[in-house]
């Protein structure tokens, strides 16, 4: 089966992936060399393993805004959609999806790991059974311009992990917008927290992150 990837004439660091093959999603992320860019074009792009990104300074981004679809089929309860464990990591103007139901509300759409600075801009991300981003160990994450909704959890920040969230919409999540647990650092400004079951924001451990000028919409609980 063609892989349906293409070299952009322009860039040799620039990698195109056309019609929506999930394979060829994973494979141009398992092969791309550092610093390189992969380009998804319209689709749904329906992943049966996690994604890994461990190449330092990879961008996937799609060319038109929110119309390359990346979701989840996994089998597994415990394994993220996309895990990011390089830094310079850059996902951008893509909609990430995790609707798979698993037990415990175990899964994750994207899981920001070891010293990892990712950023994540202008992506609608959802996971309904689960968390959207969830930052931990050393990493140092900053996000975005985001929409992050139906997830039981929509940020969870732990660990030393110290988030810069920004402009970023977070709503109608079962448990909690926001969770800030054991060190978790950071800060969060100019965001939208609405329309949790327990807690807009949910904190609690050693978390010192700062939160400045949001604003903090309506829960079930008293957060």
């Amino acid at each position: 089966m063609a892989t349906n990837t293409t070299r952009h004439a322009l860039d040799a660091n620039e990698m195109v992936i056309t019609h929506h093959p999930a394979d060829a999603l994973v494979n141009a992320i398992r092969t791309a060399a550092p610093n390189s860019t992969i380009v998804l074009t319209p689709g749904r792009y329906t992943l049966d393993r996690t994604i890994v990104i461990s190449q330092h300074g990879l961008r996937i981004t799609s060319d038109s805004c929110h119309t390359a679809v990346i979701c989840s089929n996994l089998a597994a309860a415990a394994e993220p959609m996309i895990r990011i464990e390089a830094k310079g990591v850059v996902l951008s103007n893509l909609t990430l999806e995790d609707q798979v139901q698993h037990e415990a509300s175990k899964c994750v759409c994207v899981a920001i790991e070891n010293t990892s600075d990712a950023q994540i801009e202008n992506c609608n991300i959802s996971a309904k059974f689960g968390t959207g981003i969830d930052a931990g160990a050393e990493s140092t994450p900053t996000v975005v311009d985001c929409v992050v909704h139906n997830c039981v959890r929509g940020i969870v920040v732990r660990g030393n992990a110290k988030a810069t969230v920004t402009g970023t919409t977070i709503s109608s999540c079962l448990s909690s917008c926001v969770r800030l647990i054991e060190s978790a650092g950071g800060s969060m400004r100019g965001n939208s927290f609405t329309h949790a079951g327990d807690a807009c924001i949910w904190a609690s451990g050693d978390a010192t992150t700062t939160l400045i000028k949001n604003a903090i919409g309506e829960s079930d609980g008293c957060g």
